[in-house]
Formats: structure tokens, sequence, C-alpha cells
């Protein structure tokens, strides 16, 4: 509105100061401000759409867009060179004749007139242009977030069976040598699969859940290595809990803490540590490092990878994640910074 408002008042604007305004000279001196307006909405409705946006016809555009604008400013200019001619007429004694002059101001006349309905051709088709931009960038994000949707339910679909597949082997495993801890590891993997079928297939799940999920997978880790293994766990959230967290991520690293840091040979050690604040989670998971042969295919290695693409999914640009072995090479440790958490609050 206050665009259009300041070209109805351009003819106002060009009058010479000694011209009187009166509705008939504003009206003689409209054809610029018409060519203003006719320029922008031929550009905007017609151009732009039939044209500039349609593959393979943007030279037809720029051939229709330089046509017009030459011929809006030809016409514009000799119209105002007109009025401008009727006004020399009617006060003689203000101008002194000289041809050369009239022919110069003619020429410059024509050049402002070009420029201002060349601009405000681009501006007429700047507009479409930028809102076909910015629906195709909008489809294109739903399109990513659609696929990054897919991408988790992929991995979720994949990790969740190679988890149980691993935990049913152990407790396979317990049934071999000690029925009654067999008995007390099916009840943890009973409330394990609750959590399962019920939270894991949320976006996010509750961080005190998930973490209650990693302790009843520690404790069968316990009864099937017994005194073999020393298994430290230290989960410090606030209480009630209200952060979230991606699920199977933690289960993950604690998993593979088991696979590689258990020996039957020698002493083995695996220390959890869960720490959660505000806006950050902090993951630690320290364990001994016995590397599995090449031969060894249980997992096939999966795990690792699946938690690094959920990171990179649920947490792009928002994790830090610092893994491998310490100096004395006896110790594998993994630490996983979830930063910006409250993103993800309930």
């Amino acid at each position: 509105m206050l665009v259009w408002g300041m070209v109805v008042f351009f003819p106002i604007i060009y009058m010479p100061p000694d011209e009187k305004v009166t509705l008939q000279r504003y009206l003689m001196r409209c054809p610029f401000a018409l060519s203003i307006v006719t320029i922008f909405y031929l550009n905007y409705f017609w151009l732009a759409p039939r044209y500039l946006l349609v593959s393979g016809h943007q030279k037809k555009y720029w051939l229709l867009e330089i046509a017009i604008v030459c011929l809006l400013s030809l016409a514009t200019n000799t119209w105002m060179s007109f009025v401008q001619e009727l006004h020399r007429k009617d006060h003689p004694s203000h101008f002194a004749p000289n041809d050369d002059i009239h022919e110069g101001l003619y020429f410059l006349g024509f050049m402002r007139e070009l420029y201002l309905i060349s601009t405000t051709a681009a501006l007429g088709c700047a507009i479409p242009v930028s809102r076909r931009w910015m629906e195709a960038e909008q489809a294109r994000q739903q399109a990513e977030v659609a696929r990054r949707e897919a991408e988790i339910k992929i991995l979720r679909n994949q990790v969740s069976p190679h988890f149980l597949l691993n935990t049913l082997n152990n407790i396979y495993a317990l049934t071999a040598f000690d029925q009654k801890k067999a008995q007390e590891a099916v009840m943890h993997l009973s409330r394990m699969l609750r959590h399962l079928l019920y939270d894991d297939h949320q976006p996010f799940v509750n961080l005190k859940k998930e973490t209650d999920f990693v302790h009843d997978y520690i404790d069968i880790m316990r009864i099937r290595y017994g005194s073999n293994v020393e298994v430290d766990e230290h989960i410090h959230i606030p209480e009630p809990c209200s952060i979230v967290i991606a699920p199977m991520i933690i289960i993950t690293l604690v998993e593979n803490a088991f696979k590689h840091g258990v020996s039957t040979m020698e002493p083995s050690r695996i220390q959890v540590s869960i720490t959660a604040k505000k806006d950050e989670i902090i993951i630690d998971i320290i364990n001994t490092n016995f590397p599995k042969s090449s031969r060894d295919k249980s997992g096939h290695g999966i795990g690792l990878t699946q938690v690094l693409n959920r990171l990179e999914l649920d947490y792009h640009g928002k994790y830090l994640w610092k893994r491998g072995l310490t100096e004395d090479k006896k110790y594998y440790q993994s630490k996983i910074a979830l930063y910006d958490t409250e993103l993800h609050h309930h």
C-alpha cells in the first residue's frame, strides 16, 4: 500500500514548481504511474509464471520483457515530452528555445523511464520467483523430514531385533548352568520387551525409562557373568525427569562394551556413567579391551554404525562422540555428549 501510494503521487512530484496542480494536469501525467503498475502486474501475473518459471521458455520471456519495457519507456517518455511541451507553450518565458538541450532532455527522460520501468519489471518477476523458490524449499525440507523419519524407522527395526537376538543368546547361555538365574534374567527381559513394545516406537523416549531399560540389561549381564566381570553403574539424572533421548543409543553402547570388554581368562571391568542436566546428556562408557577375532560374527558390527546414523539423524550438529583406546591400550572409552536437549523436552 505504501509503494502504490508513492506511485500515485509520482505525477504530482514530477510537476514543475510553477505549475498549478489540477485534476486535468494530474491525469495528463498519470501515464508514467500507469506504466509502472502495468509492467509490475504484467510480470507478476503473466510473464514470470508463464515463461520465466517454465522450463524452456526463458528465452521467450527475455525477448518479451525487453520489448515491452522498451515500448512502455518510449511511449511514456514521448507522452511526458508532449506534456512538457504544452507546459513550455503555457510558460514561454521560463524556457530558452534551444533544440539541442531539448533533445538531450528527451534522451535523459527516456533513460530515466527505462530505468524505473525495468526496476519495476524486475520486482514484478522477483516476487513470484521468490515465492516459487520458497515453496520448493519448503517441499524439499518436508521431503527431507520424511526421508529422515523413514530412515529412523528402518534403523529402529534393525536395532531392536539385533539387540534381542544377543540378549536371548545370553539367557540361553544361562540355562546351561543356572536355571534360577535364567528365570531372573527372563523377568528382566520381560520388562525390557515392554519398553521396546510400548515406548521405543516414539521418536524420543523419557531418559528415566531408557536408563531403567539399560539397568535391566546390565542386571542380566551381571547374572550371566557373576563375579567374573566388575560392573560400575553411575546414573545421575533429575528427579522427576522430563528429559528425553532418542531410543536404543545407550543400550547399543552398553551392549558393545560387554561384547568387547569381557574375557573368560582375564579380569574384566565395565563402567557405565550417564549424567543429565537441563540441556545436556553425557554418556560415558569405559570397558576393558578384548577385541573379537575376525571369525566372530556375533552382531556383525552393525551396532556402532547404527548409533552414528541415529546421532546424525536426531542430533545433527548437536552432539560430540569421542571413542577409542586409552593410552595404555587396556581400556576402550566411548563418550557421547548430546547438546541442546531442551529442544526435545515434553
